[in-house]
């Protein structure tokens, strides 16, 4: 296994984490939509981002683009 502090100050300084980070959001989604039965009605999930994200995209734009499609319960998730 890779450590963290191995990749993602690579990713930083390649302006490429916030790539990582919207695929995290995307896979915590799908895990979600995917698997109901395990979680209960309500479910927080914490998704850690780089500061350079807000600095290289619109954050809150991508995260609408992401959740409302993958959710499991049909409704948005809250940010």
């Amino acid at each position: 296994m890779i450590s963290p502090a191995d990749f993602v100050p690579v990713l930083e300084k390649t302006n490429r984490i916030a790539k990582l980070d919207l695929c995290m959001l995307k896979q915590v989604c799908r895990d979600i939509s995917l698997h109901p039965e395990v979680f209960s009605d309500e479910i927080f999930v914490t998704i850690n981002l780089s500061r350079s994200d807000f600095l290289c995209m619109d954050v809150m734009g991508e995260i609408e683009k992401i959740m409302p499609p993958l959710w499991f319960s049909g409704e948005p998730g809250t940010v």
